[in-house]
């Protein structure tokens, strides 16, 4: 009797268990493969440019997962790639609120949701940096799918 409770209890829980984790939301990831293809891609074209630069991938909570600082990219270019991360992984949650601009930034996503983001700084002009970014996000354009 006491094996015939244990193994209804157990089949019990299974069940449960089950129907929760159908449940939960499921997010899409950056995965490391592709925030370091992303990051090449966009150094790779700002040095096609001439310009010496910082790359900085985040993931959709901000945190790195790769940043490539060029030879004789400036120093401030590090500071200023990380602010243009932050600004684009955080913009939705400042627009209204007098945040930053989402354009200073540019990012990652998927089925609209944003994943990531990529900062370049270091070439003279923001909308030189972004024409990088954005090159770099066109070559991964089917592995963003």
């Amino acid at each position: 009797m006491r094996s015939e409770s244990l193994t209804i209890l157990v089949a019990a829980a299974a069940i449960c268990s089950c129907t929760f984790a159908q449940e939960l939301p499921s997010r899409k990831v950056l995965t490391i493969d592709l925030a370091q293809t992303i990051a090449q891609e966009a150094l790779a074209k700002c040095r096609a440019d001439g310009y010496r630069v910082t790359v900085r991938v985040v993931d959709a909570d901000n945190v790195v997962k790769v940043i490539l600082r060029d030879d004789d990219a400036i120093l401030n270019s590090v500071q200023l790639a990380q602010q243009k991360t932050s600004s684009a992984v955080l913009s939705p949650f400042l627009v209204g609120r007098g945040g930053a601009s989402p354009t200073v930034g540019i990012p990652i996503r998927v089925d609209g949701q944003t994943i990531g983001a990529v900062g370049v700084s270091g070439s003279p002009g923001l909308d030189k940096d972004a024409v990088c970014a954005n090159a770099a996000l066109s070559k991964v354009a089917d592995r963003l799918r």
